[in-house]
This record gives structure tokens, sequence and C-alpha cells, in this order.
């Protein structure tokens, strides 16, 4: 269940992450302003790979082709999310952007079951139906 406290601490940072870059960005350009950020990101993270002795050469050569494409795709795909990301968030207040975010978990669950073939319950589909309902509903309110 440590998984359960995780995701809270993730969905406090995301919510930070939100009000302070939308503070930020007010007189600043958005994507030098990402650039940095995600400078920063990549300099704590970097600690806590050094922290935890992760950058030896073993654990880097466990990595295999296949793991390598899908985390550089994956890279790819952080950096496009964060530049789009702010350049809503220039352009939008906070609280009416972020609440298309809830879309990423519809999407993650489609695209799980069709890329992954996990497994869909009766009670995703309907917490899926519910949410795209809620955030259509806010962004029509």
């Amino acid at each position: 269940m440590a998984w359960i406290f995780f995701a809270f601490l993730s969905a406090l940072a995301t919510a930070l992450i939100s009000i302070f870059t939308k503070i930020g960005l007010k007189d600043a350009d958005q994507t030098l302003a990402v650039t940095l950020q995600s400078i920063i990101a990549c300099m704590l993270l970097a600690m806590f790979s050094y922290g935890y002795k992760k950058f030896d050469t073993q654990a880097i050569s466990l990595f295999n082709l296949q793991a390598w494409l899908f985390i550089i795709l994956g890279g790819i795909c952080t950096g496009l999310s964060w530049i789009f990301y702010f350049a809503g968030l220039k352009h939008a207040l906070a609280s009416r952007l972020t609440v298309i975010e809830p879309l990423t978990f519809v999407m993650i669950v489609a695209l799980s079951l069709l890329l992954l073939n996990e497994p869909m319950s009766g009670h995703m589909i309907t917490g899926m139906i519910c949410s795209v309902v809620g955030i259509y509903l806010i962004i029509m309110g």
C-alpha cells in the first residue's frame, strides 16, 4: 500500500508545479522556463540517483536496446508534455488548464489495454466515463 502514499505525494507535487509555474510564467518566456525547470528536475534526479549509487557501470549495462528505446521515447514524451503544458499555462488559468489533466487517466487505461494487454474492469470503464463527463462539465461551465 506504499504506492498510494507515493501517488498522493506525486499528486501534491504536480499540483505545486502548476501553481509555482503559473506564478513564474507571469513575466517569463514559457520555452525558456520549461527548459530551466527541466534542467533543475534533471539535477535533482541525478542527485537522487547518485545518492542511491545508481550510476555504476553494472546498473547501466543492464539496459538493453529495447529499454533504451522506450526510455528515450518516454523522455521525448515528457519533454513534449511539459512544452505543451507550459504553453497552455501561459495563456490559461491554472485551475482551468489542470481540469483536463484527468484525461491522462483515461488515455493511460485505454493505451495500456491496447498496447500492454492489461485487463479493464467495469469499475475502470465507469470511472473513465465519469472522468470524461466531469471534465466536460467543468470545461463547459
